[in-house]
């Protein structure tokens, strides 16, 4: 199929139409000429494929189709779709009517070759070449001929009718056979003859049609008309009644039969007839329209739809014709002087049918006529816009304008008053009988009695603003202005600001049910204010609703409304659903200048812009005229009909429609193409669609298009707003299949899966052993830095014992110290003292004396001897050890002490193996041996010392026995006590002088052990066991 973008050029005839489409006769029927509709003209220089039209239809759906030289021809109000044997299976592409099976009631196109297509939805459907098939009266006929249907003939009449015989298929059931030569004819009912008739010869069988049942052959006369009618029962003359009754010349009148949509029309001249039956076998016409020269344009094809008031014509050379009634008339002065010419704003009613213009002129409903009253010619100062208008309670006529009012009386015969004003009026309204508000262009407003001819008096209203409108309900006043609405309260006499109105140009003012108010703006649009809220409406696709000038609100519940780009209808429940929250969206119906404007634009700017006749008629002021319309008889055209998918292109390649589509994945751009049979105007089209479960958006020009797609299954809605209320026409369902890349197939996705799973394993193992590792050397470095930290602490533990040891020690000694230093000391001085005493009295002291202070000094003498080779003995411990001969050590150490010895009668034996040698520290073993043998030596008289070695439970043990006078139990048991153990703290004080710490300090140096024992009868041994 190819789709041709039709331009739909508005080609509007009225008086100027080119002198082609109207001839010279007048009107015979009111309404019907062209004027009253207006004209699309179609060709092939704006979107029809071919200008031969030979045939019109509307299918079930209400497309249009033609039949033309170029194939078939859809139109759906907007655009051209041509079917032709390129994009069809049919064999030729030149068609030459229409008809309808006589099985299905279905559309049926016929080519030239005697081919049927099937028209079903908007679409071909199947191609017959066949005609029995198609025409059960065509099979098992008795006569020679075969029937042929009666559009097949109309088309083909001049290369057929030299057969002089002919078999008619009438319809399923019915044919009849016409011999022209014996002026005789046979009808065939369910293929048998019932009946034969003679008839009159037939020149030209185009004028032959068929109305239910009964075949018509019309006989035109100069000055007659005359048809005659055949039927399977009866057969003779019928009259033509109706219009057609007021022509005076018959012979150029031509039939023309639309037999597919069953409807039949005569052309003849300038006019054009409908054509029906009535139940007495007459027929009656009704003229559609005139002033068309029908001959001249060569009209051979005609489709009517009553409904909507419409009429198609096809010509054989020059394309379609599409010819709208007109809603609307404008009415307009030709005579006007003015700058603005026919540009007018404010007018009232003048009476039933009749308005009077703020420039003087009256217009009325029925007549082109009109006219200026005389006093009105009088007026001076007249703007070029006219005057400001408003009739009063009392039905006098209040006229506004440059620095005047003037009052005149109700027929306007005779001036009542005049006044004089320092400003031009803009507003003028009546507030009670005894009061009248004039207001100015500088925003003040004056009031005056109608009753009297006061001198207007200003009121205290602070309004500084372009005044255009004012409005009385109940005890408010609303006054629009250039910059705010305005509430003026009666009883208070107060005036406030309307909030939320600031800044908004408010033109106009009609008052809501329940104390609401329809305000009418410039730039903002229609708003409704109630409850102290301003409710904003959506506008139309193209935004001309945000300037509304006027509204005519009309019986039906239906509001108009005056733009600067045409009427838009709307229902005004519709705008109260919205408001309450109900509605989502309005519905607004356009009309444009082809529906009967002189232009698109209309005036606002004051209360008198609108004004509705008692006889049904309602008015607006266009920068054209004064538009007359009656809003209860106009019908709404809706786009309330079916939407079909029409194709579906996959870059640029047409695939064919159907439930379930299913496309390459890569593509640049798939447009989808939806089709709805519309003849009104394009903008009151609002088709949406949404893909899948995403929001509702719109279509622009009829296309959906996608530049890509997620592979998967996704579902294509489309909807069209089909009427006021909440109604929606959607369209059929598409699904859309786009198959997945490989990789995103299942299998590809679990392969990518499994892989990652598996190098997230692998990773997870290698990081996990890479931890392990890491945790290992982290456990080994923390050991390490443990056992560093736990030898440190062991360290410093052993060093703080080892301090608090010295410590002890120190603290033990230096008590000892001060015991074993300071008796021989005190014993020394006293000694010293006597002897100084002896000397002083010159007396010679005693040898005990001097003996005694001897042995002090020798006792202190040894002991800090001992001592101090004690301490350094200790200073040298940690350094390497030395064997030391204990023999000779101990042979050493009897000729130190011998003097001792023999002074106490003391006898020494060492009875030490001589080979036996042992390593340790020389030094401190040797003090350690020197302070037993001398302490040995101080608690023995008269007896011995022996000092051997011996093997005691495999120990090597150094002994040191005396006979001197020992040591008591308690004694050893605590000295051993003492020996044994680290701490000391369980050790008598008592009992522990210096030289017992020194064999403990001495002890722990050199590891040994040091055991005492008593021996009987006396003395005291010293086990020393030696550790190798």
């Amino acid at each position: 199929m190819i789709i041709v973008s039709a331009c739909r050029r508005l080609l509007l005839r009225g008086l100027l139409v080119f002198s082609l489409f109207f001839c010279p006769s007048g009107t015979l029927n009111a309404g019907t000429g062209t004027g009253d509709f207006s004209i699309q003209h179609f060709n092939t220089e704006n979107g029809l494929a071919q200008n031969s039209v030979k045939d019109i239809v509307v299918d079930e759906l209400g497309f249009l189709w033609l039949a033309t030289e170029a194939g078939l021809v859809r139109y759906d109000g907007r655009k051209f779709s041509l079917f032709n044997k390129y994009n069809t299976g049919m064999t030729s592409s030149r068609m030459i009517s229409f008809d309808r099976s006589p099985y299905n009631n279905k559309l049926q196109a016929i080519t030239e070759d005697f081919t049927f297509l099937e028209i079903f939805r908007a679409r071909l459907g199947d191609l017959y070449g066949n005609v029995e098939k198609l025409f059960p009266s065509l099979r098992n006929s008795s006569e020679d001929y075969s029937p042929l249907p009666l559009s097949w003939i109309h088309a083909n009449a001049k290369d057929i009718f030299g057969l002089k015989e002919l078999k008619i298929s009438i319809d399923g059931e019915n044919a009849i056979f016409i011999d022209n030569n014996k002026k005789l004819s046979t009808w065939y009912k369910d293929h048998v003859a019932v009946k034969k008739y003679g008839m009159p010869p037939i020149e030209d069988v185009r004028y032959l049609f068929s109305i239910d049942h009964h075949v018509y052959i019309p006989i035109c006369g100069s000055h007659s008309l005359e048809v005659m009618c055949y039927s399977a029962t009866e057969a003779g003359r019928v009259k033509v009644t109706g219009d057609i009754a007021r022509e005076k010349q018959y012979e150029n009148m031509v039939f023309i039969a639309n037999i597919a949509m069953k409807q039949v029309f005569i052309r003849s001249g300038a006019h054009l007839y409908q054509v029906f039956r009535l139940a007495n076998g007459d027929l009656d016409t009704k003229l559609i329209f005139s002033q068309f020269d029908f001959q001249k344009n060569q009209i051979a094809a005609v489709y009517y739809d009553e409904a909507k008031e419409r009429i198609f014509l096809g010509s054989t050379y020059n394309g379609l014709y599409i010819l709208s009634r007109k809603h609307f008339d404008t009415k307009v002065s030709n005579g006007t002087t003015t700058v603005s010419g026919n540009v007018y704003y404010h007018h009232i009613p003048l009476n039933d049918s009749s308005v009077l213009t703020g420039k003087g002129i009256v217009f009325s409903s029925g007549t082109n006529a009109y006219y200026t009253p005389a006093l009105l010619n009088q007026t001076e100062n007249m703007s070029e816009f006219g005057t400001v208008l408003f009739r009063g309670e009392d039905h006098n006529i209040w006229q506004g304008g440059a620095g005047f009012l003037n009052c005149y009386n109700a027929t306007l015969t005779k001036q009542l008053g005049t006044w004089k004003f320092k400003s031009r009026i803009t507003a003028i309204a009546q507030i009670s009988p005894e009061a009248l508000w004039v207001a100015t262009r500088e925003g003040n407003v004056y009031t005056l009695n109608p009753k009297e001819k006061q001198h207007p008096v200003m009121l205290e209203l602070t309004l500084s603003s372009y005044v255009y409108a004012i409005l009385r309900q109940g005890d408010n006043v609303w006054i629009g202005t250039q910059n705010d609405l305005y509430c003026y309260h009666t009883d208070s006499k107060q005036l406030e600001i309307v909030p939320r109105f600031h800044k908004k140009v408010t033109r106009n003012i009609y008052a809501a049910e329940q104390g609401g108010l329809w305000v009418c703006t410039y730039e903002d649009g229609l708003l409704l204010y109630r409850d102290k809220e301003v409710i904003t409406f959506p506008k139309d696709q193209k935004k001309i609703l945000n300037s509304v000038h006027a509204i005519v609100a009309d019986r039906n519940g239906f509001f108009w409304l005056s733009t600067n780009g045409g009427i838009f209808q709307v229902w005004k429940q519709d705008l109260y659903d919205y408001a309450d929250g109900k509605l989502k969206n309005v519905f607004y119906l356009k009309y444009e200048q082809g529906e009967g404007f002189n232009s698109n634009e209309f005036n606002g700017g004051g209360r008198e812009m609108a004004v509705q006749l008692r006889n049904g008629f309602s008015t607006f002021a266009s920068i054209n005229g004064i538009v007359f319309f009656k809003p209860e008889a106009i019908k709404p055209e809706l786009p309330d009909a079916a939407m079909i998918l029409d194709c579906i292109t996959l870059d640029n390649e047409t695939i064919a429609v159907k439930d379930t589509v299913e496309i390459a994945r890569q593509f640049a751009n798939m447009s989808i193409h939806l089709t709805t049979p519309y003849f009104g105007n394009a903008d009151n089209l609002v088709i949406e669609y949404k893909i899948d479960s995403s929001s509702w958006l719109p279509v622009d020009n009829d296309i959906i298009t996608f530049n890509q797609l997620s592979a998967g299954i996704h579902t294509l809605e489309t909807r069209k707003r089909s009427g006021f209320g909440n109604t929606f026409t959607y369209g059929t369902r598409l699904v859309i299949h786009v198959p997945p890349a490989y990789y995103e197939t299942f299998l590809f996705k679990l392969a990518v899966l499994v892989c990652a799973l598996s190098i997230l394993g692998i990773l997870f193992y290698m990081r996990l052993t890479y931890h392990k590792r890491k945790n290992k050397q982290l456990e080994q470095a923390v050991m390490e830095r443990t056992a560093d930290l736990k030898q440190t602490i062991e360290a410093l533990q052993s060093s703080e014992i080892k301090i608090n040891k010295q410590l002890q020690f120190q603290e033990q000694l230096s008590k000892n110290i001060a015991h074993d230093i300071r008796t021989p000391l005190k014993y020394l001085v006293i000694a010293a003292q006597y002897l100084s005493e002896k000397v002083r009295k010159s007396e010679m002291p005693e040898a005990e004396d001097t003996t005694g202070l001897y042995l002090s000094a020798e006792r202190i003498y040894n002991y800090t001897d001992s001592l101090t080779n004690y301490l350094k003995a200790k200073s040298m411990a940690g350094q390497d050890a030395k064997p030391v001969h204990i023999h000779s050590l101990i042979e050493q150490k009897k000729e130190t002490f011998e003097l001792a010895a023999k002074e106490k009668q003391v006898q020494i034996s060492n009875k030490v193996c001589p080979n036996y040698d042992l390593d340790t520290y020389p030094e401190l073993f040797e003090i350690l041996i020197h302070n037993l043998i001398d302490n040995a030596i101080k608690n023995t008289r008269q007896g011995t010392i022996e000092i051997r070695n011996e093997d005691i439970d495999g120990h090597a043990v150094l002994i040191i026995e005396d006979s001197g006078r020992g040591l008591s139990e308690e004694q050893i048991a605590h000295y051993n006590t003492f020996f044994s153990d680290q701490s000391n703290d369980n050790i008598n004080n008592r009992y522990v002088g210096f030289g017992f710490l020194f064999m403990k300090d001495v002890q722990s140096m050199l590891h040994l052990q040091i055991v005492l024992r008593s021996v009987r009868p006396q003395g005291l041994r010293v086990d020393i066991y030696l550790h190798q």
